[in-house]
C-alpha cells in the first residue's frame, strides 16, 4: 500500500478538498471570475465531522489510488447513492472493497478508466456489496473472470457497463448465473460471433436490455436457442455492426420478446435510402414496436408491410415474410409513379404595347 499512496491522491482528501474544504476565502473561490454560483446545499459540520447533503459525489480524473480514512468516508458519504471515480489510478481491488464498504447507502458507482490489473483476484467469501444496482466498468480492461468474480458479490445489481475493454469473446464455462441483472452496455469491444451474445444471455438469464453496438458482428445466428439463453431480452442495440444478409435479420425475429431495436450502419444496410431501411425492417418484424428510437404506429406498420410487399414483387427470390403478408393485405400492384410537384420551369407570355413575347421562366 505504501507505494499506491506515494503515487496517489485518497478518497478521502480529494472528497474533502471538492465538498468540504471550508477554509477557503471567497477570493480563492472566485479566481479571478467576476461571479460565483453556489449549487446545491452545503456540508453540514458535526461534533465527529463533515455530512455531505448531496445524494451524488463525482471525483474524476483526480489521481485517486487509495481510501484514505474510511472512517471519515463513511461519515460524510452516509447519504450519498452515486459515486463516480472514473479516470482515476485505482487498481487495488482490496481498495475498491474498502471504499464500497465504507458506502453503505451507494447504489451506483463508476469505476471506469481505471487501471485496474486484468488478472483474476479472489475477493473474500463473505463480503457482500447488497446495496449495489449500477456497476460501471468501461474502459477498464477488467478480464471477464474477474467480471464474475464482482458479480458474485452483487447479488441486486440490475446494470452492468463493461463497453471498450477489448473483449473477443465470451465463454459460457463460468458456471455462474446471475438472477438479478436486466441491462448489460458491452458496445466498443470485439465481439464478432452471436454465440458471444448468447453465452452473456446464459451468464444473466433475466436480461431485458442489451447495448452491443460497435461490435463487428457478422450474424446474428448461431445454434443456440435463443428462446432459451435469451427469454426476457425486449430492446437491443447492434449498430455499427457487419451483418450483410437478410437472414440475419430474420433470425432476430426469434428473440420471442424482443420489441426494440436500434441498428442505422450496417453492410447490409448500405445500399438504401433511410425510408426504405425502415419499412424493410418493419417488414421483417412483425412484433417491432420501436425502431431506432421511434415508436411504431399502427399505421407505420401498415404502411411499411405494404411497401415491403411492393418491393419484393419485383424480386424473382421472395423471402417467407412476402408470403406472409401477402396472405394479410393481398397481392398488391406497384404503385405508379406520378410526379405532382410543380414544374422548375414554366412558359409565361408577356403581352406590351401590341408586342408578345414568349419567355421560359424559372
Amino acid at each position: 500500500m505504501a507505494v499506491t499512496e506515494m503515487f496517489g491522491r485518497s478518497f478521502s482528501d480529494a472528497l474533502y478538498e471538492r465538498y468540504c474544504d471550508f477554509d477557503s476565502t471567497f477570493d480563492d473561490l472566485k479566481n479571478d471570475c467576476d461571479i460565483v454560483f453556489f449549487v446545491g446545499s452545503s456540508p453540514k459540520k458535526t461534533e465527529s465531522g463533515l455530512v455531505l447533503n448531496a445524494s451524488t459525489v463525482v471525483l474524476t480524473d483526480e489521481r485517486i489510488s487509495h481510501v484514505g480514512d474510511p472512517h471519515a468516508v463513511a461519515l460524510s458519504c452516509s447519504q450519498v447513492e452515486l459515486v463516480d471515480i472514473s479516470s482515476n489510478a485505482f487498481s487495488d481491488w482490496h481498495e475498491i472493497s474498502l471504499l464500497l464498504s465504507s458506502l453503505p447507502h451507494v447504489k451506483t458507482i463508476n469505476l471506469s478508466f481505471n487501471p485496474f490489473p486484468t488478472d483474476l483476484h479472489r475477493l473474500p467469501a463473505d463480503l457482500e456489496w447488497s446495496n449495489l444496482n449500477t456497476l460501471c466498468l468501461n474502459g477498464s480492461h477488467i478480464g471477464l473472470e474477474m467480471i464474475v468474480e464482482l458479480l458474485k458479490k452483487t447479488a441486486n445489481l440490475e446494470e452492468l457497463q463493461i463497453c471498450s475493454n477489448n473483449y473477443t469473446s465470451i465463454s459460457s464455462d463460468y458456471d455462474f448465473q446471475h438472477k438479478n441483472l436486466k441491462r448489460v452496455y458491452i458496445s466498443n469491444n470485439n465481439l464478432s460471433e452471436w454465440k458471444s451474445i448468447c453465452c452473456l444471455g446464459r451468464l444473466f438469464p433475466r436480461l431485458e436490455t442489451l447495448i452491443a453496438s460497435d461490435n463487428p458482428l457478422i450474424s446474428f445466428r448461431s445454434d443456440d436457442d435463443v428462446t432459451v439463453c435469451l427469454p426476457c431480452l425486449h430492446t437491443l442495440s447492434v449498430d455499427q455492426v457487419q451483418i450483410s444478409d437478410w437472414n440475419d435479420v430474420v433470425a432476430l425475429t426469434k428473440l420471442p420478446s424482443l420489441h426494440a431495436l436500434r441498428i442505422h450502419v450496417a453492410p447490409l444496410l448500405k445500399n438504401y435510402q433511410k425510408e426504405e431501411r425502415f419499412f424493410l425492417l418493419l417488414g421483417y418484424m412483425k412484433h417491432l414496436t420501436k425502431l431506432n428510437g421511434s415508436d411504431i404506429t399502427a399505421n407505420e406498420r401498415e404502411t411499411s408491410e405494404r411497401r415491403f410487399i411492393r418491393h419484393y414483387s419485383q424480386h424473382d427470390m421472395k423471402p417467407q415474410r412476402y408470403f406472409e403478408l401477402t396472405e394479410k393485405h393481398g397481392n398488391l400492384k406497384p404503385l405508379v409513379d406520378i410526379k405532382i410537384r410543380a414544374p422548375y420551369l414554366t412558359n409565361v407570355r408577356l403581352v406590351y404595347n401590341q408586342t408578345t413575347h414568349d419567355k421560359e421562366i424559372d
